[in-house]
């Protein structure tokens, strides 16, 4: 096959396409009151705990679960620091934790949240398992 045209795009024309799509299409508010967001650590570890209950209760023994989380406040908090012992209270084993640092720009620049300043900026992705019946 042979390349008929080649466009360099810069990155950040692609995320003002990305907003404008968001702002003509998404109704924020329809969308707003399907997101549970919580803001303070003690009521989004009762809510993750309730998603691990279901978890355990719903993975088949040596099934796994990866549960991807960030950072907060910035940077001063990593939530698996959190998670782990959620996971593990419920009788999950957590075999390990890929932590992926972010160097690039992010989606979410286009509402101005500047990459290694403010946000998420690592993806922490727990890895559990549901130990063997036996």
């Amino acid at each position: 096959m042979e390349l008929i045209k080649q466009i360099q795009i810069n990155i950040d024309y692609i995320l003002k396409l990305i907003k404008k799509y968001h702002e003509d299409h998404i109704k924020d508010k329809e969308i707003s009151n399907k997101i549970t967001m919580l803001k303070n650590i003690t009521d989004w570890s009762n809510f993750v705990k309730g998603a691990f209950i279901e978890f355990e209760r719903i993975v088949k023994p040596d099934g796994w679960i990866a549960f991807e989380v960030g950072e907060i406040r910035n940077g001063t908090v990593n939530l698996d620091e959190i998670v782990v012992p959620l996971g593990k209270e419920v009788g999950l084993d957590c075999e390990g934790i890929i932590v992926n640092l972010q160097n690039f720009t992010k989606t979410s620049s286009i509402w101005g949240v500047k990459n290694n300043h403010k946000g998420t900026n690592t993806n922490r992705i727990v890895l559990f398992r549901k130990p063997s019946n036996g």
